[in-house]
């Protein structure tokens, strides 16, 4: 049967938890002799302190250097070996955790980030916003290049219609007006000439006038030219003006600039997610810009309690308001979730306490409070060894009776087992009863003997 177990097996188990409480005494006293240790050390370290003058420095209070140099070497070397042991391991989560960040993380240009009220419930929350891919980047590129390339087009179809020297352009030159101030100037500057001077003058006139006109014909347009801009402009009143037709007549026709196709809804798409993008990067700004200015309030009123600390402690009074004026909601996201991967020390040591499944305080207290237990312990557990060595008659007397009662119950094949309560006989922590353990031998030694 599962729930029994032999004389055999119960001597065993005994002898197991006698030793286990001999090694556990053991431990004891060598962590009480490293405190008595660790105090004496301290203390001189306290009184060399003490010392004006003639202080010995940390190398001189070593007794053994050569040996302190090969526990570090030795310390080196093992943790050298422990880090070529672990090195698949640590290389094979590492590539996890990389994949798990590009997968999630590297594909976002801002993840989402709360900015809390102090003492209100008001919060703003950046938008989850993941990166262009690289696709929709080049097909933005090739369109916003097409955009530039038409505006030039558009710029440089306006600068030609104002060409005054082009054919479309009007020409500036007048004739009329110049002959006659020219004609005017030289009559008035020809009034002390001879006729002969005179005459002379007017025929140089003439012909001035007649190469003038000669290149005014050269100039003039064809009959068959025609203004690009005035071309334009029938088209456009063509098009739009005296059409009274409606969109739901059978003879409407949707212009060519206004049909809509694939090409054109696609890019209209592109340029919708680039402003969406746009949009959704500015908000996200911001949010990051009132969250650095939340900090630097904080880090003031951090310093305004400070001094209003003191202040009540020279006073010897309290201010009761400002008690949780910056502490965050239970359960409020973290601010800086970029700052997932930084870890130090501290926290690497508090996860290892939450797997083992201990309390998460900080590793010097549970260390202080184990060593201030255990010398309670040791003593119980001595006392207890004395009480049962001093009356070793009275315990015996109680084992036969116990065991002259339960003889008739007790079967041949051995005892009930004890139903199990889900710890273990011992923790790593505890001492175990080494008088009950003691007792239990003696007593399976007279059963052997009867």
């Amino acid at each position: 049967d599962d729930d029994h177990y032999s004389i055999q097996d119960a001597k065993l188990r005994t002898e197991e938890d006698h030793a286990k409480a001999q090694a556990e005494q053991k431990k004891a006293r060598v962590r009480e002799r490293i405190h008595e240790v660790r105090t004496e050390l301290e203390e001189l370290v306290s009184k060399n302190q003490q010392i004006p003058c003639n202080k010995l420095s940390t190398a001189e209070l070593a007794v053994d250097q050569e040996y302190i140099s090969f526990l570090a070497k030795d310390m080196m070397k093992q943790i050298e070996g422990v880090n070529f042991e672990l090195a698949w391991t640590v290389e094979f989560h590492e590539r996890g955790m990389q994949k798990l960040r590009d997968y999630y993380l590297n594909r976002l240009d801002f993840e989402r980030i709360e900015v809390l009220g102090f003492r209100s419930p008001h919060r703003v929350a950046t938008f989850r916003t993941p990166s262009m891919s690289q696709e929709l980047q080049k097909s933005l590129a090739r369109l916003h290049e097409l955009i530039f390339s038409a505006d030039r087009e558009s710029d440089d179809e306006e600068g030609l219609g104002d060409d005054p020297g082009s054919p479309g352009g009007r020409s500036m030159m007048r004739f009329d007006g110049e002959g006659g101030d020219g004609q005017n100037a030289l009559a008035n500057s020809g009034e002390g000439l001879t006729g002969a001077q005179q005459r002379e003058l007017r025929r140089q006139h003439r012909q001035e006038r007649k190469q003038e006109m000669v290149d005014l014909e050269k100039s003039k347009p064809s009959d068959a030219y025609e203004d690009p801009q005035d071309l334009e402009a029938i088209a456009h009143a063509e098009a739009t003006l005296g059409s009274f037709m409606l969109k739901t007549s059978a003879k409407y026709q949707v212009p060519e600039s206004q049909r809509m196709n694939a090409e054109k809804k696609r890019r209209q798409m592109f340029l919708l997610e680039e402003s969406m993008h746009a949009i959704k990067t500015e908000f996200n700004h911001r949010v990051l810009a009132l969250r650095d200015f939340r900090q630097q309030v904080r880090a003031e009123v951090e310093r305004d309690l400070a001094a209003l600390q003191e202040i009540d402690q020279q006073l010897g009074k309290k201010t009761e308001w400002v008690v949780g004026l910056l502490d965050d909601p239970e359960g409020a996201p973290s601010e800086f979730p970029e700052r997932r991967f930084d870890y130090d020390e501290t926290d690497l040591k508090a996860f290892q306490r939450k797997r083992k499944g201990g309390d998460e305080r900080p590793e010097a207290e549970a260390t202080d409070q184990a060593d201030a237990e255990s010398p309670d312990r040791d003593d119980e557990a001595e006392e207890e060894n004395e009480s049962e060595e001093a009356d070793p008659d009275a315990e015996d007397e109680d084992g036969d009776h116990e065991d002259d009662s339960s003889e008739e119950g007790r079967g041949a094949a051995g005892s009930r087992k004890p139903k199990p309560t889900g710890k273990p006989t011992h923790e790593a922590g505890s001492q175990p009863m080494a008088g009950r353990s003691a007792l239990a031998a003696r007593r399976i030694a007279r059963l052997t003997l009867r």
